[in-house]
């Protein structure tokens, strides 16, 4: 099957999975790294890493969130995008 063969909706559809399963894969390694290694990846921190003194902005669970929702309408802005200006 050549990639041409595919209906435009169909494209966007994987498209659009693409990015959501990306996104949701990128939290997991926040999640992994922030429980092994303490990076800080989740979660909304201010403060320095050399005096390891950090005041915490916004929790983890709304950090991963607004991340995957911002990432989800990112998504259907772009397919939206597409459909709307399409060539």
């Amino acid at each position: 099957m050549d990639r041409m063969d595919l209906d435009r909706k169909y494209k966007l559809w994987f498209t659009v999975t693409v990015l959501i399963t990306t996104i949701t894969l990128f939290e997991v390694y926040e999640y992994i790294a922030d429980y092994f290694w303490n990076v800080k990846l989740q979660g909304v921190y201010s403060g320095s890493w050399v005096d390891q003194r950090f005041k915490l902005i916004m929790p983890r669970i709304d950090d991963t969130m607004v991340d995957i929702m911002l990432g989800i309408v990112g998504a259907i802005t772009f397919v939206i995008g597409k459909i709307t200006f399409k060539k």
